[in-house]
């Protein structure tokens, strides 16, 4: 986590940078054009602004696009990388492969579908992890832990489960709770065994 955000503010500067320099070289080409053409000449003051603008414009546009296409290989990266691992450990829980596929189809703008059997329980971790997630990442939401176990405890996933089975718990016994990863258990006190799915 620490390299990747090292990565990220590294990127982060350098592209400051290349916008700096970029439009550094914009204003020095509006000042030289602007030096060379007539003084009383005003209709040369607005196309040399709109050049300056697209000049400027293009760089960032460009310096944007890369940024975005380099996030996105890295994306595609990591996920085919929690793929290999998944498949030379089967046996494993691999959260991984959810966290890294959802940012990925989040990122290239697809849509991300989680269902599990009864389309409650694990869905209403796995669906409240993604949305905290998003949150944290896009909106700066602080407690990320807090935000995902409210959501839990009462979140419209509550809604869902007694929907659906007229009580407000998830149908996880304590056993199955313990067997789940750490990021999909749910809150203390929201889930029961008795529960039927």
């Amino acid at each position: 986590d620490n390299h990747s955000d090292s990565i990220h503010n590294d990127s982060v500067d350098s592209m400051i940078s290349k916008m700096r320099e970029s439009y550094r070289k914009s204003l020095d080409r509006y000042d030289s054009r602007l030096s060379n053409s007539p003084r009383n000449s005003p209709r040369n003051l607005p196309e040399t602004i709109h050049e300056n603008l697209d000049d400027v414009s293009d760089n960032l546009l460009d310096l944007l696009s890369t940024k975005v296409t380099n996030h996105i290989d890295r994306l595609f990266e990591e996920s085919f990388a929690a793929f290999s691992k998944a498949a030379k450990s089967p046996y494993e829980k691999h959260v991984d492969i959810f966290m890294k596929s959802s940012a990925l189809c989040r990122k290239i703008g697809g849509v991300i579908g989680i269902l599990c059997k009864s389309g409650k329980d694990r869905t209403s971790m796995a669906v409240s992890l993604d949305i905290t997630r998003s949150l944290v990442e896009e909106l700066g939401v602080l407690h990320g832990q807090e935000t995902c176990n409210l959501l839990r405890s009462n979140g419209v996933r509550c809604m869902n489960v007694y929907a659906n089975t007229g009580q407000s718990k998830y149908a996880f016994n304590n056993i199955q709770k313990m067997s789940l990863p750490y990021c999909f258990r749910p809150p203390y006190g929201t889930n029961a065994g008795n529960v039927l799915s």
